[in-house]
């Protein structure tokens, strides 16, 4: 009975954490990732917790740390069919008699895993995944259903079976083998980072640069053709990597006439085409990035060049050139425009969270100081 109760329940955790790991690629390696079923609001926010810095550990996943928990487990339960329908497990494991000692001892290890994991979530994201607290529970029940074994005993047969395991002849040449491409394989993930989202794939995630779904919002008002609206962006880019429970909301307003009536003298040039390139790539879920990439080019923000530089990175540009000379978008640039001029916002780089407006570059550290006044959300 213990072992269909462990079997279902670990088939239910495998199920879960695969389902974690589509989300933790997706929504830190898929461009424009609108959320799963399971991002519901600022706290309920399992891309949220994908997209934190908890999210991996040593450059692997946690979810799939849990993926392969589960697996083991199926497989301990199995071993005994797996004997009797392989020669190579009875070869060579034959000595592992006492499943359930084992998995007793992994159900302990992560349940403590589990608790740490929901403080991390409560008190330092400040987010909760619910497929990850399944997660929880179902290593919670695991336990429960093993917990009258003695702990003595399942310690006392593990570590026999193990003595006798590495005893075993036959396993002269496995081991050390298993063990060395286990630590090769563990080294090149770790020192790669392929599964860490890299700074680039940050820039990549969509619309919106922070949390989404946060009430705390930080605007900023700025120009592709200022220089300390580009070196704001950076910082902004900083500050969102930094601080959890912030949204930060770009409102283009480009100082050039053709667009903008407040403008007197004669402006900038090529800002009102590049803020319409801007918003065009939302369209295609790329505005953060194609903002980064015209602050980075802002030497020749000719329609040649950006479109030049979009398809370099991946838009689609013949959809992208047609999105901003659409109607949709000017009327969408005016709104930026009216918005920033309704707000008092008479130069650039400007910001405002809550009712304090900056006319004026804010640092990184400014940044902090002032966002962490509103909500105890630093890290």
């Amino acid at each position: 009975m213990k072992k269909i109760l462990v079997f279902i329940l670990s088939l239910l955790g495998l199920i879960i954490s695969f389902k974690l790991s589509q989300i933790y690629f997706d929504a830190n390696f898929m461009t424009g990732t609108t959320g799963h079923f399971c991002s519901i609001n600022n706290v309920m926010d399992c891309n949220g917790v994908a997209q934190s810095k908890f999210s991996h550990f040593l450059g692997i996943p946690l979810a799939l740390y849990g993926f392969g928990f589960y697996v083991a487990i199926l497989g301990l339960l199995a071993l005994d069919k797996l004997r009797e329908k392989f020669s190579f497990f009875r070869k060579h494991f034959e000595n592992l008699t006492h499943p359930l000692s084992y998995i007793h001892l992994m159900a302990i290890f992560s349940l403590f895993v589990s608790v740490t994991l929901a403080y991390v979530s409560n008190f330092q994201i400040h987010k909760i995944c619910i497929l990850c607290y399944m997660t929880y529970g179902i290593n919670a029940l695991i336990f429960i259903v093993l917990a009258r074994q003695p702990l003595s005993e399942s310690i006392k047969n593990t570590v026999d079976d193990f003595k006798a395991f590495i005893k075993n002849p036959k396993n002269k040449i496995l081991l050390p083998f298993m063990s060395l491409l286990a630590l090769v394989l563990f080294i090149f993930v770790n020192q790669t980072q392929i599964m860490v989202p890299s700074a680039q794939d940050v820039l990549d995630r969509g619309n919106v640069l922070g949390d989404r779904n946060s009430h705390l919002r930080l605007y900023v008002y700025s120009d592709y053709n200022c220089p300390y609206c580009a070196r704001m962006n950076t910082e902004t880019h900083k500050l969102a990597g930094k601080v959890d429970g912030l949204r930060i909301d770009r409102i283009e307003y480009p100082m050039d006439k053709t667009c903008n009536p407040r403008v007197k003298g004669r402006g900038f040039h090529n800002s009102c085409q590049a803020a319409r390139y801007a918003l065009a790539a939302k369209e295609q879920g790329k505005y953060v990035m194609m903002s980064s990439l015209l602050f980075e080019h802002s030497d020749n923000l000719s329609e040649k060049n950006i479109l030049r530089v979009a398809k370099k990175h991946g838009l689609d540009t013949e959809k992208l050139y047609k999105d901003a000379h659409s109607q949709k978008i000017k009327e969408e640039l005016d709104d930026n425009i009216k918005q920033a001029v309704d707000t008092g916002i008479n130069s650039t780089p400007s910001a405002k969270i809550g009712v304090k407006i900056y006319n004026y570059f804010l640092s990184y550290d400014e940044l902090y100081a002032i966002v962490s006044e509103y909500k105890d959300v630093v890290k």
